[in-house]
């Protein structure tokens, strides 16, 4: 049952991300990524699809700083693959 709420709160942050309802989109981002770690664990490979939606947020809207802050966990993400 929560892989089946995971995945409604992905596809509806898609929905508001393609009707460029960017706010809600970003909550809802956040709050998969949240618990899709929780879930799968912090090397997920739905986590850091997660992520890279996140840092497209962030750099539309202009959040420079925590885009900086989702690339250096994706750059960690994909280091810790390749151990």
């Amino acid at each position: 049952m929560e892989a089946e709420h995971l995945f409604d709160t992905v596809s509806s942050a898609d929905k508001a991300w393609d009707r460029q309802d960017i706010d809600y989109a970003e909550s809802l981002y956040a709050k998969a990524a949240i618990h899709a770690e929780k879930v799968y664990g912090p090397s997920s490979p739905l986590l850091e699809t997660l992520l890279q939606r996140l840092l497209v947020v962030y750099e539309t809207t202009g959040q420079f700083e925590r885009s900086q802050n989702i690339m250096a966990r994706l750059v960690a993400l994909r280091e810790h693959k390749d151990e």
